[in-house]
């Protein structure tokens, strides 16, 4: 994990207060947030399909992002499951143990130990793939399920159980402070504050965001163009 309050003298150092003006722990927060969104946004592919094209372009991505991927086994009830609250992205799901096999005789049979995938689909997919004729497509064949508002639905409504693997949001890193007695002005304080979750790797990108976020609120071009070109940019 990295110190949160590291993170703050890193951006500290970029922003240099004496010649751009001092960054509060309560703008750093605020732009921290939004620099962890703009990671994981960058990290899962934006929707502009540019950087990168698409979720786990690299094996690069897939390590970033390994420690915020969580599996959960639930029973889907008349065919709906609800979200989880930190659900940020789809990442797998599968129906528990519930894989066909086929013996010599080409006769199917049910393994209990394997799993069939769960293919996520449009609405109008996931409409079409419902009123299909291909029985190698049909419902109960190759289970299908969509994303309705906090939902999750599934066809078959009776499959049972399944697991799913999402990306959650990362937890809010934050900077808590006291008042210093002798010269009156807030200062880190550890127990109140909270750390990122992101490992190394995510320093200089955040860094980068976070010092972005502050050259374009203070509108100090020379800062940007300098965080640009010395920064760990996410193109970087």
């Amino acid at each position: 994990m990295l110190n949160v309050f590291e993170i703050y003298q890193d951006c500290e150092d970029k922003i240099s207060p004496a010649e751009n003006g001092n960054l509060s722990f309560e703008r750093f927060n605020r732009f921290s947030w939004i620099a962890q969104l703009n990671l994981i946004d960058w990290l899962t592919g934006d929707v502009s399909g540019i950087q990168p094209p698409e979720p786990y372009s690299t094996q690069k991505d897939k390590d970033w992002l390994s420690d915020l991927i969580v599996p959960i086994k639930k029973q889907v009830v008349n065919g709906i499951l609800q979200k989880p609250e930190d659900y940020y992205q789809w990442d797998n799901g599968y129906v528990l143990g519930s894989r066909q096999s086929a013996d010599c005789d080409d006769e199917v049979q049910p393994d209990s130990g394997l799993n069939t995938t769960i293919d996520l689909l449009s609405g109008a997919q996931f409409t079409k793939r419902s009123e299909t004729y291909i029985d190698e497509l049909k419902p109960e064949n190759k289970p299908i399920c969509k994303m309705v508002g906090k939902t999750f639905e599934f066809l078959p409504m009776d499959i049972g159980n399944v697991g799913i693997e999402y990306i959650r949001y990362p937890k809010r890193a934050y900077i808590g402070s006291t008042i210093d007695p002798i010269y009156n002005q807030p200062v880190y304080n550890a127990a109140t504050s909270q750390d990122f979750e992101w490992p190394e790797f995510a320093r200089g990108i955040l860094v980068w965001f976070i010092v972005n976020a502050f050259a374009d609120n203070s509108r100090e071009k020379a800062l940007k163009e300098t965080n640009m070109v010395t920064g760990k940019t996410p193109r970087g």
